[in-house]
């Protein structure tokens, strides 16, 4: 009988973690993520919903560029994760959350 070893969760923290660094100190490039997130794909708006391609169509003419313009005016370090956020409207809608969710413990905390 043989055992099968299950990485724990160190070894899953290690690699995820590996994971990122690669993906901050190679970030794809600028032509590549602006082709990337320019793209609306019909087949992956939930439910084929007119209103949420709006709200991408949208997102893909404003918020991507204010991204785009981060990425090359930030520090390095920032240049991966900003252009992995500026490829998707998912992403820059998560990214939106986390900022907004961050701002209301920040404030809550300080007063």
């Amino acid at each position: 009988m043989s055992t099968v070893t299950r990485p724990g969760a160190a070894d899953r923290v290690r690699r995820l973690l590996g994971r990122w660094w690669v993906f901050t100190s190679r970030p794809m490039s600028l032509q590549a993520a602006w082709r990337l997130s320019g793209v609306i794909d019909a087949k992956r708006i939930p439910g084929g919903s007119p209103v949420l391609a709006a709200v991408w169509w949208w997102s893909n003419r404003v918020d991507r560029v204010v991204l785009f313009v981060l990425a090359i005016l930030a520090p390095t370090v920032l240049t991966g994760p900003l252009l992995w956020c500026a490829a998707s409207p998912a992403r820059r809608c998560g990214l939106y959350l986390v900022l907004a969710g961050l701002t209301v413990l920040f404030v809550a905390a300080g007063g």
